[in-house]
């Protein structure tokens, strides 16, 4: 009888083919083959990580004739809540096949995910009706996690760059390059002009390793009441994969000093092709978010970013609205805990939730803006 039932069932290797195929039916074309390089992403989400967790395994949904129709990844991490070390579960791509058979797949695959014996669940790449479900079985939304920021170093060219987004004006975007850019090089000019960044007094900045970006991690979390926890093989893996992904561009990271040489922050950035900045990490002394902050843009305007972007650190949101930034809702940042106290200190901002924390590092490049 129970072979006769649907379900929800742990996801296996020989599931992945069946995985690849609903992402096609919903992303792609349906009536192609998955790809070899879509197949071994959905392998290394499913068990080439180095965190994988045979208690927090990724998930599917089961037919009556046992055919996959719905899968959510689960992605684990450690993270310290007050001295004590959790375990971290996030589900990635929560899909489900536009011919399945169950129109309560979908809540029956985060009932299992919530239920399992994750201390923290986060969600930091939720749509609309990603949150809709979280928050029906239990969830919560973190607001101030759930935004992001955004300075316009060369508006023009970043304004052109939007406008060339839709299909059906980006003969315009193409055609304005040459005004766009005169006009940001004629704005520059412009005296005591606030989108310069003046690069601050007695700063100067190394570039990072893997190495580098574990120890900045470690010392910039400690005040923190909730932090992740990396350790030399993890930050490695993760440092490798990051650079692999050169679709979504150049990843650089930087140390920053102050004139004492002493390290007051941190940072980690994409420069993709159309020369927008996505920052990864962010980190600084409580005494020293100017700075850093002045420094990050100071460094990209120099590497001709048009704009710079990432989600949003509480740290730093003075510094953004110095720099007359743009905060606006990006993907949702859905929470769910058994110790509420772990609720109350992501909803004050008293925790490091970066970009590399939840499954924000994994997304496409598509979903960037």
């Amino acid at each position: 009888m129970g072979d006769k039932m649907d379900r929800v069932d742990c996801c296996v290797k020989a599931d992945i083919p069946a995985v690849a195929r609903i992402h096609l039916k919903i992303f792609g074309n349906p009536n192609d083959e998955p790809s070899e390089g879509l197949k071994s992403y959905y392998e290394m989400v499913l068990c080439g990580n180095p965190w994988c967790d045979e208690e927090l395994p990724s998930l599917v949904y089961r037919s009556k004739e046992g055919t996959v129709e719905g899968f959510v990844g689960v992605i684990t991490r450690r993270m310290n809540f007050k001295g004590k070390s959790i375990r971290v579960a996030i589900p990635h791509r929560l899909m489900v096949a536009p011919d399945c058979s169950s129109p309560m797949a979908v809540l029956k695959m985060i009932k299992r995910f919530l239920s399992g014996p994750q201390d923290l669940s986060l969600g930091d790449g939720a749509n609309d009706l990603g949150k809709k479900f979280m928050e029906g079985m239990g969830a919560t939304t973190s607001k101030i996690y759930s935004m992001n920021w955004l300075c316009f170093l060369r508006p023009f060219s970043v304004m052109r760059n939007l406008v060339g987004k839709y299909n059906a004006l980006k003969w315009i975007g193409a055609a304005s390059w040459p005004v766009c850019s005169l006009m940001d090089s004629l704005a520059l000019k412009i005296p005591h002009n606030p989108l310069r960044p003046k690069h601050p007094e007695g700063c100067t900045a190394k570039e990072m390793d893997s190495q580098a970006l574990l120890s900045s991690i470690t010392d910039f979390s400690k005040r923190r009441a909730l932090y992740p926890e990396y350790d030399a093989d993890t930050i490695q893996w993760l440092w490798d994969f990051l650079k692999s992904n050169t679709q979504r561009g150049q990843l650089r990271g930087y140390e920053v000093r102050n004139v004492k040489n002493k390290q007051i922050g941190a940072y980690l950035y994409y420069l993709n092709s159309k020369k927008l900045m996505e920052v990864m990490l962010l980190l600084a002394r409580e005494d020293s978010t100017d700075m850093v902050f002045d420094h990050l843009l100071s460094h990209a305007f120099d590497c001709g970013a048009i704009g710079v972007w990432g989600r949003m650190e509480p740290r730093f949101l003075q510094s953004m609205w110095n720099h007359h930034c743009f905060v606006k809702r990006g993907s949702w940042a859905v929470v769910h805990a058994k110790d509420p106290e772990i609720l109350n200190v992501i909803n004050r901002g008293d925790a490091i939730l970066t970009a590399l924390e939840g499954e924000l590092w994994l997304r496409s490049p598509g979903d960037m803006l």
